[in-house]
């Protein structure tokens, strides 16, 4: 990962945060899925590339993400968590 860029919202008598989180990355190898960690409580509503939702499957504690298109080793790609 290159970079994250959180947009949140904090309501700490509910204990619940809302938001995005931009991630910008650069392929390891030519590839339609990337995996990322992310604890089991944190709820994804929707990942979008773009305006292009993304296909979401969560394993406990990691998120796999699949892309319509191969994603290309060198290339820096953005996505957004909702």
């Amino acid at each position: 990962m290159l970079h994250y860029a959180l947009t949140v919202r904090v309501d700490p008598d509910k204990t619940f945060i809302s938001g995005r989180n931009r991630v910008r990355f650069t392929m390891l190898a030519d590839d339609t899925r990337i995996r990322l960690d992310l604890y089991a409580n944190l709820a994804v509503d929707k990942v979008l590339m773009g305006h292009t939702p993304l296909v979401v499957e969560r394993e406990l504690n990691a998120v796999f993400i699949s892309f319509p298109e191969t994603l290309r080793k060198g290339r820096t790609y953005e996505i957004d968590f909702h």
